[in-house]
């Protein structure tokens, strides 16, 4: 059994530089920073909160028109009554 570990081990060979090469990050430290702060949030973005959080919504809306906001809700009626 040890031994079948140890050929394993040896069978097996990762090639550190190119796992690095095959990445590339064309971030300064600040977007960097962003998105780790991003990655690690416990928080799920869903359509309806990234509209919020970019002005389009108004929290106060019924919840039956999804928070969006009377420009949206407009825009919207409109495409349906076009089909």
């Amino acid at each position: 059994m040890g031994q079948m570990v140890s050929n394993m081990a040896s069978a097996m060979h990762v090639d550190e530089s190119a796992i690095a090469s095959a990445f590339q990050f064309n971030m300064d430290e600040k977007e960097l920073s962003e998105l780790m702060t991003s990655l690690m949030s416990t928080t799920t973005s869903t359509y309806d909160s990234n509209l919020a959080k970019l002005g389009y919504a108004e929290p106060q809306q019924a919840l039956g028109d999804r928070h969006l906001s009377q420009g949206l809700r407009d825009q919207a009626g409109r495409h349906l009554d076009s089909r």
